[in-house]
């Protein structure tokens, strides 16, 4: 069946010029289009929320989705209070982890806008297979003709990023061997390394009553642990108060990457912390609770799941909304089979196995405490927590709140489901301010489960005042970088064009600031930045009263900060991803997608000064029943 240019919807998934004829031409990665086309980034950004959810709603349905008579959460519940459903990386929901969520996610305003435009037929011009199979897929099933037209470009993958050779290649390996090639990795690089040279549990603790925090390290004071003292980014203020109380606190540290400290440097500082004050504090790395038997649980476990996965192969008929027929399958097969059998299910059974080692290990503890951005090693902890300990388990949320940040929402019905693989939540959570308990409780979650307290990373920033040097000759303009590459490289090359123009010279200082666990030096060094930069590893509350201007990433908090530090933001677009800016869909600030929007911000940069006053939480709050 040929395409009638009349009828016809041409998608354009590559740089070279569309000169075909058709009622409706779309680009699937371009925000900038000629005239007359389309951007399909573009009806994302415009669309968001009811794809958003559209999105959690799929989620939830794919999860009680029956096979066999059971639901995909039954088959995976291998634990008693904890199906691995709520680890799979569908589950997770995370788009900085998966591309594959903001294919979803233009494919679904694509496919509205198709049917908007009354089109009969789909002319695809690109070189990816997966959107490829599930454009001729969907196009079969409405009886409406299709085409490939095939450039001669390098590949692509979900994100529109280039597919590497080596890509290429570990997508042919079989899952069973990345799953154990992951558990031998891991055994080489941390586990067998991870015992202290001497056990903190020798010593005495100081108060018989006990409680436990949970964090991810490095991003601490770094002149404050290697003086042997812990102290957190994440926790600031609330070290004080620690001191204070007759506690004995247990510190579980989750290294999430480099951040400044190898893996081996951490266990030296962690000897050094657990050196200093052993009876008030003990210091232990997750990692330390493997021992070669729970290796061979996790074995068990991962021939148990891959047991159940098998008859899992059927869901693949269910990966599309509940009003569509678009089936999205060869956009999340890596992401769901990876979670079922590969890298993914070996990692999350290793956290499950760790966090119930370490649970069990633990004295009755009076509470536990954790970093909050429901992440899957959390739900590990939540579930072994109430299997081993009887008190309760708070989260804490660290900073603001994304309303595009999708792993920290569910559909409602996920959040009121009481049976026994329903998703682990922690007896109470604890948000920083107005915006993110709102942003809760629409999302569903059980209110009385909800506490308002100090926005611990924040206390400090109130106290500054905007920063003095804008009255004066030395201006200084501050690069907060981002957490992926992709990013990081399109942020940096916009600054690097804006520098070739001049619009650099009223800037006597531009200080680039790394995210905690993503070093920039390496791209900084690849990209040749013409100018005078410093890379500046201070932390972001030191920075903002000598900063005159902000040019942020998408993905990062720190806009926040500068809108309360009255500092003049303006927030990189996201690049053919998702927008991940806490302010996105809640207050205006400008949003960098070129040259020629920098270069404007940078010649006026304008104050924002649209956050309510409670959108953080900066004194003690009163006795209410707001705060826990």
């Amino acid at each position: 069946m040929s395409v009638d240019n009349d009828t016809a919807f041409a998608l354009v998934d590559t740089d070279l010029p569309w000169s075909g004829q058709a009622k409706v031409a779309a680009h699937w990665s371009k925000l900038d289009v000629d005239e007359g086309q389309i951007s399909i980034p573009a009806r994302v950004e415009q669309h968001a929320m009811g794809i958003r959810r559209d999105y959690l709603e799929w989620v939830h349905d794919l999860g009680s989705h029956e096979i066999q008579g059971k639901t995909i959460k039954s088959h995976l519940q291998l634990f008693p209070n904890l199906s691995l459903w709520w680890m799979t990386r569908i589950a997770e929901k995370e788009p900085l982890k998966s591309q594959a969520i903001y294919a979803v996610f233009k494919l679904r305003a694509l496919e509205n806008l198709y049917l908007e435009s009354g089109c009969r037929g789909l002319v695809y011009f690109g070189n990816d297979l997966r959107l490829h199979q599930t454009l001729c897929g969907w196009c079969q099933k409405l009886g409406h003709a299709y085409e490939w037209r095939k450039p001669r470009i390098a590949m692509h993958d979900a994100g529109g990023a280039p597919i590497s050779i080596k890509q290429s290649l570990k997508q042919w390996l079989p899952l069973p061997l990345r799953a154990f090639y992951f558990l031998l990795i891991q055994w080489l690089q941390r586990y067998r390394i991870s015992q202290p040279r001497q056990s903190v549990e020798k010593v005495a603790p100081r108060f018989p009553k006990q409680a436990t925090i949970f964090t991810y390290f490095p991003n601490v004071d770094t002149d404050k642990i290697q003086k042997g003292r812990f102290w957190s980014r994440y926790w600031e203020g609330l070290h004080e108060l620690l001191e204070e109380l007759p506690l004995t606190i247990n510190w579980i540290w989750i290294y999430a990457g480099p951040g400044g400290f190898s893996f081996a440097e951490t266990l030296t500082l962690r000897d050094r912390c657990n050196a200093a004050q052993p009876d008030k504090y003990r210091h232990w790395l997750i990692e330390e609770f493997v021992s070669p038997m729970i290796l061979w649980n996790v074995v068990r476990n991962y021939l148990r799941l891959w047991w159940r996965a098998r008859r899992l192969a059927l869901a693949e008929e269910s990966f599309h909304f509940s009003d569509s027929r678009l089936n999205f399958y060869p956009f999340m097969r890596a992401d769901w089979l990876d979670s079922l059998l590969g890298g993914i299910a070996m990692e999350n059974l290793v956290y499950v196995a760790m966090f119930d080692a370490l649970t069990r290990k633990l004295n009755s503890q009076i509470w536990g405490l954790y970093v909050w951005e429901n992440q899957p090693w959390e739900q590990a902890l939540i579930a072994a927590w109430r299997r081993n300990q009887a008190s309760r388990i708070i989260a804490s949320q660290h900073s603001a709140l994304r309303r595009m940040g999708l792993r920290s929402f569910s559909d409602a019905r996920d959040y009121s489901d009481k049976s026994q693989n329903a998703p682990p939540l922690p007896d109470v959570l604890a948000v920083n301010g107005s915006a993110a308990r709102a942003l809760m409780l629409e999302a569903g979650y059980p209110k009385d489960r909800l506490a308002l307290v100090e926005a611990l990373r924040y206390l400090n920033l109130p106290r500054h005042a905007p920063g003095d040097s804008r009255s004066g000759d030395t201006k200084t303009l501050l690069v907060v970088a981002g957490y992926k590459s992709s990013e990081v490289e399109y942020q940096l090359r916009v600054v690097a064009s804006a520098a070739k123009t001049g619009a650099l010279r009223s800037f006597s200082r531009v200080w680039i600031k790394p995210h905690p666990f993503y070093p920039v030096e390496s791209i900084v060094k690849q990209n040749g930045l013409a100018f005078r930069y410093e890379i500046i590893h201070a932390p972001l509350a030191t920075l903002w009263a000598q900063t005159d201007a902000a040019f942020v990433a998408n993905s990062t908090t720190a806009v926040v900060e500068a809108i309360y530090m009255h500092v003049p933001v303006a927030v990189c677009s996201a690049v053919n991803d998702m927008n991940l800016s806490p302010i996105f869909g809640f207050i205006s600030v400008p949003m960098i997608s070129g040259l020629q929007q920098l270069i404007r911000f940078l010649s006026t940069y304008p104050v924002v000064n649209d956050l309510p006053e409670d959108y953080f939480i900066w004194t003690n709050l009163s006795a209410d029943g707001a705060t826990c």
